[in-house]
């Protein structure tokens, strides 16, 4: 016989808690309104930059294949920066001991508190594309835009995994803030956001394991009328395997953390 807390009802019940808890947390940290007056004009800005650059050095072609990976390029702001809150919140608040003693796993408490920010970079991400396709004259490509955000959901869950799993490396230092935008810039340089992934030279095998890649060129794909679900069930590939990154990443510091006695070893 089951006890009390482990039935199927009552797990789903914790979890559901957690993930409450999470968007509480994240509005507290980035309220909405803060988010659509600072990230957005920045993010709209920034695609509407890639596409006029890609205009210049190429063609409106070159254009309208940057400002696909335009979202992607503004995405990592929430995904792989921001979702640091998520490790070191307890760090800071002097909890950690509480999440090493709780009976759900702490990657599973870090994983569901950080769906809210897969959504925004996600929503945010996709509305600077939007804004930006009229802006750079290429109000055309947003009814494309809107058929690949499925796509760039995918995309957006991916980076957030990677974000915890690198992030997670600081769990006892005070490296979050580098190493989440470290990863972001490599996603910028080798996911193929502004140049197929054909020209990025030695950094294409990088890309293959970072997330973005397949999930961008399943959205070119599906744009040009191709077949795209193989890059997708490759993406989906890359976010497991971040996926287990992030829980050797994670215990193995609580574990590191637990045999210090101090939560900022």
């Amino acid at each position: 016989m089951k006890s009390p807390d482990t039935r199927p009802r009552d797990v789903l019940w914790v979890m559901g808690g957690i993930a409450a808890f999470g968007w509480r947390s994240f509005r507290s940290l980035h309220p909405p309104l803060v988010l659509a007056l600072t990230i957005l004009p920045r993010a709209v800005l920034q695609s509407c930059f890639f596409v006029l650059l890609g205009r210049w050095i190429g063609s409106t072609q070159q254009a309208g294949f940057a400002l696909t990976g335009a979202a992607v390029i503004t995405m990592p702001v929430m995904c792989t920066s921001c979702v640091a809150d998520v490790v070191t919140a307890d760090k800071w608040s002097g909890t950690l001991w509480r999440l090493r003693s709780a009976r759900v796993s702490p990657t599973t408490v870090m994983a569901l508190r950080a769906w809210p920010y897969a959504v925004s970079g996600w929503s945010l991400s996709l509305a600077a594309a939007l804004i930006a396709a009229p802006l750079t004259g290429h109000a055309g490509l947003t009814r494309q835009l809107l058929e690949v955000a499925p796509l760039y959901a995918v995309i957006a869950v991916t980076m957030t995994v990677a974000g915890l799993a690198v992030t997670a490396v600081a769990l006892g230092k005070r490296a979050d803030v580098v190493l989440g935008n470290l990863l972001a810039y490599l996603i910028i340089l080798a996911t193929g956001t502004f140049l197929p992934s054909s020209r990025l030279g030695f950094l294409r095998p990088l890309g293959w394991v970072l997330p973005g890649t397949h999930g961008l060129a399943a959205a070119r794909a599906l744009e040009a009328g191709g077949p795209w679900f193989g890059q997708v069930a490759a993406e989906a590939g890359v976010g497991a395997g971040w996926c287990l990154v992030a829980w050797v990443v994670i215990t193995g510091q609580l574990s590191r953390i637990r045999r210090s006695g101090h939560d900022f070893s």
